[in-house]
């Protein structure tokens, strides 16, 4: 595998961290949406159902969307 070394600029830096921290925040929030409705009433939510929530955050949350 080639690894290839990024060069960000200071505003590109800002940007990445921010994708970083919103792509972290939605996977945490998933895998507790997920953990919780198993073990709250056994039910299994589906990868299809979250994406359709996803969706319908990211018209809500202008971070996300972004």
């Amino acid at each position: 595998m080639e690894r290839v070394r990024l060069y960000p600029t200071t505003s590109q830096t800002i940007r990445l961290m921010m994708i970083l921290d919103v792509t972290r925040q939605l996977y945490n929030a998933a895998l507790e949406h997920r953990r919780d409705a198993y073990r709250k009433a056994g039910v299994s939510i589906s990868a299809g159902a979250q994406r359709r929530e996803l969706t319908e955050i990211r018209a809500e949350d202008r971070r996300v969307a972004a």
